[in-house]
């Protein structure tokens, strides 16, 4: 069974303290390194972006500044920055943000490609690939051929999280396609996006998985399927009402380091 992501976050929040307390002989910074990786994906779970920005910062504080020592720190880093542009393209008024994101993309799979980093590799590609796709329809059949060369990666060693973001991006992609008809091939659309409901809503990650339910939503609509319809956005209404009310604050976050 599953533990809930706050529920999980919170556990390994105490973890630490407790380590911290009983465990001198662990290095500090291995300490700060792991709470601060945690504190990244709790912000941006949570929407809390200036939050997760701040802990991106202090990751790139921890790697050392000599070239070629601590990369796949920093290419961590660079994916997390990346992923925090683009949370902030999505849920911002404001546009251009995933544009700044590229250049983290792309450095973090360089990185890995120099260190042979596999799945951190699939998964800036896969940042790459959202990047791309939030530049508008032009950019989906690029996004969804970048998707499609790391699938079997993030398929078969990705966790969750990861898995749900390339079948969200998937449906996007063909969504995007202005040759693509829903009503002749809506499978392309709906079955990742019911695979990525159901573990977004494992990990209760409501932003994602609002997003997923609203595609669905869409797509049910288009497809006349109106008690389909009906069902996606009362999920997605559920995920969005729970983002806007959630368990914690800022400062809740910010006071487990």
């Amino acid at each position: 069974m599953l533990i809930p992501q706050y529920l999980f976050d919170a556990e390994a929040f105490l973890a630490f303290r407790i380590i911290e307390e009983k465990f001198h002989v662990i290095s500090k910074s291995r300490i700060s390194l792991l709470k601060l990786q945690l504190l990244h994906e709790r912000a941006l779970h949570r929407g809390h972006l200036k939050v997760a920005q701040q802990a991106c910062d202090e990751l790139g504080a921890l790697a050392s500044p000599v070239t070629g020592v601590d990369a796949d720190l920093k290419t961590e880093v660079s994916l997390r920055h990346a992923r925090t542009l683009l949370a902030a393209n999505q849920f911002s008024q404001k546009s251009g943000n995933a544009a700044l994101g590229l250049p983290y993309a792309l450095a973090s799979i360089l990185f890995c490609q120099s260190f042979n980093l596999d799945l951190l590799k699939a998964s800036a590609t896969l940042t790459l690939a959202e990047l791309w796709l939030s530049h508008g329809p032009s950019e989906a059949e690029r996004a969804l051929a970048l998707l499609h060369g790391v699938f079997p990666m993030i398929l078969g060693h990705g966790g969750l999280e990861l898995c749900a973001r390339a079948h969200i991006t998937e449906a996007k992609c063909h969504l995007s396609d202005p040759s693509y008809s829903v009503h002749h091939k809506p499978d392309l659309v709906l079955s990742p996006l019911k695979e990525a409901c159901e573990q977004l809503e494992l990990l209760e990650y409501h932003e994602l998985a609002a997003e997923a339910f609203y595609l669905m939503a869409m797509v049910y609509d288009k497809l006349g399927n109106l008690e389909e319809r009906e069902k996606a956005a009362a999920s997605f209404k559920e995920h969005t009402l729970a983002l806007r009310n959630p368990q914690e604050s800022v400062d809740d976050i910010l006071n487990m380091i």
